[in-house]
């Protein structure tokens, strides 16, 4: 479960995180929860945040997958249940690097296995926190994002996230 500290940063992109009503909407940077595109894109840190002794800081979430779809019944949960979105959040980034299902989360898994060789998946993302430099969806997928929207997104949460693991 993602820890506590780094949750309170993540929640105040929910229920809609200002920049997608401004800078990010500006550049196709889109808040479509039945798409899966809201802010997204953050894993690991399984237990505690004083575990975490590495980040890896990715460009900006690919296209959303289909467990990260928000129907018309996760409407109210959206706006209400700040547990309920980041979890859900939380849980379709990380899956995909459990199971390894393609080129990018087993590139991300080497890179893990790189430094703490021999170890279980579940013991190195508690070591790891893995975050996007921007959280929305970029309108393409590996398309470039304006540098508008990554200072936009670093200021708001990237920035904060790191202080909170300054020795990461």
């Amino acid at each position: 479960m993602i820890p506590k500290e780094l949750k309170a940063v993540l929640a105040a992109a929910y229920p809609q995180c200002p920049g997608f009503c401004s800078v990010c909407s500006k550049h196709k940077i889109e808040w479509v929860p039945e798409k899966g595109k809201v802010a997204r894109g953050y894993a690991g840190a399984a237990e505690s945040i004083a575990d975490i002794k590495l980040v890896l800081c990715l460009a900006e979430p690919g296209d959303p997958g289909e467990a990260e779809m928000y129907d018309n019944s996760d409407a109210d949960r959206l706006i209400d249940d700040i547990d309920f979105r980041v979890t859900k959040a939380y849980r379709s980034v990380g899956d995909p690097f459990k199971n390894t299902k393609m080129d990018f989360h087993r590139n991300v898994r080497f890179i893990l296995e790189c430094c703490w060789p021999g170890e279980s998946f579940d013991e190195q993302i508690k070591k790891t926190w893995i975050t996007e430099g921007v959280l929305g969806s970029a309108y393409q997928t590996t398309k470039p994002v304006s540098p508008v929207v990554e200072k936009e997104c670093s200021a708001r949460y990237l920035s904060k996230q790191l202080a909170l693991i300054p020795e990461a």
